[in-house]
């Protein structure tokens, strides 16, 4: 099969521990399959009276997060075809909630990003933002359990110095990385329990990280072609 002809026929999430890198992997997958990527943080940021910081880690209320979602796909045109979400389902209450909507509206497979949390503490602690060029890099080297994940540093901008012009998230502390990964660990097995036992999950450990998207990509083009559907 040529990899130009792979159609997205499912709707599919990224699974992962927060600083696992479901956005950076997904959004140049979903580019490449011509697909919208959806992420449950930012549509609760841009619904109506709606306060929310899934950053934090914490669980928002599951039925407030998933009538939200439901809400934005309903009510986006663009979203008719099959779609890349990084963010939901995040429990085994919000399955439960997305089995009532439609079939073309709900999740279908899983792509879990298997990243052990060492990796996830340390690129978390790493991430800096450039206040000059708006630039996102991360200082921390992980090369452990065959893990080879340099720095990912400027390579353009000559006003990036770093310590100089560059910040953190506030939230990016070794207190609240910790717990962000805690309360994920919580609820990850039912999650990921919920699509495996239906056949609908692929594990990929990324030990290279982006180097690795191509194989990631064709890795699951490969599964999502041999899956069976009723």
């Amino acid at each position: 099969m040529s990899r130009t002809s792979f159609r997205l026929l499912r709707n599919i999430t990224i699974l992962g521990p927060p600083g696992s890198g479901k956005g950076s992997y997904g959004r140049p997958i979903a580019k490449k399959w011509q697909v919208p990527i959806l992420t449950a943080s930012t549509i609760l940021r841009n619904a109506a009276h709606a306060e929310i910081d899934l950053d934090s880690g914490r669980l928002v209320d599951c039925e407030i997060v998933t009538s939200y979602i439901f809400e934005y796909l309903c009510q986006s045109s663009m979203h008719k075809q099959p779609f890349m979400i990084d963010g939901f389902p995040r429990t085994l209450l919000q399955i439960q909630l997305m089995r009532e909507w439609p079939i073309e509206k709900q999740v279908h497979v899983a792509l879990q990003l298997d990243v052990p949390d060492f990796v996830c503490e340390a690129k978390m602690l790493g991430r800096r933002h450039c206040e000059l060029c708006n630039g996102q890099f991360n200082t921390a080297a992980v090369y452990r359990q065959g893990f080879n994940l340099p720095p990912q540093m400027p390579d353009s901008c000559d006003r990036c110095i770093p310590d100089r012009n560059w910040t953190s998230r506030l939230d990016d502390t070794p207190a609240i990385v910790k717990e962000r990964l805690q309360i994920h660990g919580e609820h990850q097995k039912p999650i990921t329990d919920y699509f495996a036992i239906n056949g609908r999950l692929l594990k990929f450990r990324p030990y290279n990280g982006m180097q690795d998207i191509h194989k990631m990509r064709e890795s699951t083009e490969q599964w999502l072609t041999s899956l069976k559907f009723d």
